[in-house]
């Protein structure tokens, strides 16, 4: 008998004594989850969305439209159906997803210097005794493997005894599963302590923990006030055995927690940046349709934040809301004079319309009100979040009405929130947040009364995981092209990734991070929307900036110049 039927017989023999246990399943991603039948198989199941057939979802989950016919009949060639899970069998499993799954089934397996370091007695769901060469197929992707792993544990039977950590040598690995030592160019190394991964960065002279660590390596970048800041400086101390963060030595390794790290500094075969390799797959294979080349019949839904009572950040003397306001304004007599384009103001001053203030002190008329029917009095700070949810109603509203019945081209609306946000102190120029549509729910349910009788009430909005992906696609596109246009107008930008897709304000001890999208981008049916922070209000220059109209003009400006490269080019 040869090894291969020696190694299926002793594996088919165990099965059949072994009683089957019926698990549940581990979430791989959002609507995407694995399981086990009979014990042993792993497959997986996803959950198809509004609008998706075979073709897609082969596409998505197997890495092949090619895959579709043997989709198909793997779920008895009916369906798909929305919301109906369709069965994914290992074999037709797209590389990333089998990798995926094997984490989330085996999460003590780590990678090592000689190879794979596989546990099986740490499985996330019951599971019956498996073969060697099934752990061959998993992580090598050849069961004839089971030979050279039996021989690099000393085994002889191809039943491993279940509580035995096991190697599968390092050239046998399938890319994915071998070891991550170095990423962002060089500046990081990796490495696992008994609190888990971590990645060394080894500060240089004259760097600071949160500038040069904090700031460059996570995504935390909220003020001071919210305690965000602090909290990523302490984790980092108290990991890396700092005492005082004045004091750190030149070339000293700090360990940087791997669920604090951005996407882009993690390890290649982190499963968080394994999702975003497979979510900028997806998003590259959507077309959007193309763009006018002029503003003429272009509408532009423009937002200000906060306004009425709340004043949003308020610092060095100036404040969010009026001055935001103002630029909003300039912005909409600089389109209006210069342009074709169409400007729709979700809030409006009841006092002054949209005067134009050439003053560097504002003064606050709390007159503010958001642009719904009735119109909705922003009147303390404790409605700030019904205002947020109105704000978003109120530019589904309009988008639905100017796209209704093909009267105007989804691709000629765009949504603009100018805010001013008050960031860490040394962090200074624009910024801008496009939907990520990994940090964006598939459903969005608001149900406040105080929102109830205004007739653009919405209390549920869905999106599918492609429209997602078309926002952010598009998004992305006009958040670079209007960071351009701060450039043009010699204004400062954020230095360090000045783009981003989601926010941070919560950290949680021993639990990944709080990373969520703006709700007014996050429920914004408008395909083209970005929210852009003008200054950081808690550095003393942005703000000075912010207080001085020349400035505000040239942030109008700006703002416009982006919308005309967004639409006037590629």
């Amino acid at each position: 008998m040869t090894p291969a039927r020696r190694c299926a017989a002793v594996c088919l023999a165990v099965l059949l004594a072994t009683p089957v246990v019926l698990a549940a399943s581990l979430e791989i991603d959002e609507r995407i989850a694995m399981r086990l039948e009979d014990g042993r198989r792993i497959v997986v199941d996803v959950l198809p969305e509004r609008g998706e057939g075979w073709l897609s979802l082969a596409t998505r989950m197997c890495g092949s439209r090619d895959a579709a016919g043997a989709l198909a009949e793997a779920n008895g060639g009916r369906g798909p159906y929305i919301d109906v899970p369709v069965r994914v069998p290992w074999r037709l499993l797209r590389e990333e997803y089998r990798y995926l799954a094997l984490r989330a089934l085996f999460p003590r397996d780590r990678p090592g210097e000689d190879g794979w370091r596989h546990r099986p007695a740490a499985a996330a769901l019951p599971i019956v005794d498996v073969g060697l060469w099934q752990i061959a197929e998993w992580f090598t992707g050849s069961g004839e493997n089971w030979t050279r792993i039996a021989a690099a544990n000393g085994l002889v039977e191809p039943i491993p005894p279940r509580d035995r950590e096991l190697l599968v040598p390092a050239d046998l690995l399938r890319p994915l599963f071998r070891l991550q030592r170095t990423g962002a160019d060089g500046l990081l190394e990796y490495g696992e302590d008994e609190e888990g991964e971590f990645a060394v960065y080894r500060l240089r002279r004259g760097e600071a923990l949160y500038s040069a660590v904090v700031l460059r390596f996570t995504d935390v970048i909220e003020g001071d006030g919210d305690g965000v800041v602090q909290s990523a400086v302490d984790v980092i101390r108290e990991r890396s055995g700092i005492r005082d963060v004045r004091d750190i030595p030149v070339g000293y390794p700090v360990r940087i927690p791997l669920e604090l790290l951005a996407v882009r500094y993690l390890p290649e075969n982190h499963p968080r940046r394994v999702l975003a390799a497979i979510g900028r797959s997806e998003m590259a294979a959507i077309e959007v349709p193309r763009r006018p080349r002029t503003l003429d019949g272009i509408h532009v839904v423009l937002d200000s934040g906060h306004g009425g009572e709340d004043p949003g950040a308020m610092l060095h003397g100036a404040w969010e809301s009026d001055y935001t306001y103002d630029v909003a304004c300039r912005v909409k007599r600089l389109l209006e004079r210069e342009t074709g384009a169409t400007v729709h103001m979700i809030v409006r001053d009841t006092e002054t319309g949209c005067r134009i203030a050439n003053g560097s002190r504002l003064v606050r008329n709390r007159k503010e009100v958001i642009a719904s029917t009735p119109p909705f009095r922003i009147d303390s700070r404790a409605r700030t979040t019904p205002a947020v949810h109105m704000r978003w109603m109120v530019a589904n509203s309009l988008y639905g009405r100017l796209t209704g019945r093909g009267k105007v081209p989804s691709e000629n609306v765009v949504f603009l929130s100018l805010h001013a946000d008050s960031l860490h102190r040394s962090v200074r120029g624009a910024m801008v947040y496009v939907p990520g549509a990994r940090y964006r729910r598939s459903k969005v349910s608001v149900r406040r009364s105080v929102l109830k009788r205004h007739k653009e009430y919405t209390p549920t909005v869905r999106f599918t995981r492609r429209e997602r992906l078309r926002d952010e696609k598009i998004s992305t596109r006009l958040g670079e092209a209007l960071l351009d246009g701060f450039r043009h107008e010699k204004l400062l930008v954020h230095k360090d990734r000045p783009l981003r897709t989601h926010i941070v304000r919560k950290l949680r001890r021993r639990r990944p991070p709080a990373r969520f999208v703006p709700a007014v981008l996050a429920a914004n049916r408008i395909p083209a929307k970005v929210l852009v922070e003008l200054v950081n209000l808690n550095n003393r220059e942005d703000a000075r900036t912010l207080l001085d109209p020349n400035a505000r003009e040239r942030m109008a400006r700006a703002i416009v110049r982006g919308l005309e490269t967004f639409y006037g080019g590629e």
